[in-house]
């Protein structure tokens, strides 16, 4: 048996194309093959691209919807819930985290719920 060896780019690039094929928009894609690549190189392999199968079982029969993006659908100073429409995970989880960071420095505390979304990643 031959193995394949291929750069993390690479894979990130192989892992792009596969969630667009499924209808994800480009920046979306990217989030989630990025999270992907990064959870092997940091040796978290059950989060890596080996989910990619896992992923598609909830993708093809319409559970996941890889064209959606997450969306802030309550909000006051310190707190938030973002909505991930049954999209990918890592792009809600990184729309949350960025506005907990943003209010928590603006507050000196922060709450963000994720909702309805997939696979969070690592």
């Amino acid at each position: 048996m031959n193995d394949i060896t291929m750069q993390a780019a690479q894979w990130r690039e192989l892992c792009q194309r596969i969630f667009q094929a499924w209808g994800a928009p480009e920046d979306i894609a990217a989030c989630v093959a990025n999270s992907l690549v990064e959870a092997d190189l940091a040796g978290v392999y059950s989060h890596g691209v080996v989910r990619i199968g896992n992923y598609y079982n909830f993708v093809k029969p319409g559970w996941w919807h890889p064209e959606q993006r997450p969306e802030v659908i309550r909000e006051s100073a310190a707190m938030a819930i973002v909505d991930g429409h049954w999209g990918f995970g890592q792009p809600a989880v990184h729309k949350g985290l960025q506005l907990g960071i943003e209010k928590a420095r603006a507050q000196g505390i922060a709450g963000v719920g994720i909702v309805r979304t997939g696979h969070i990643g690592r």
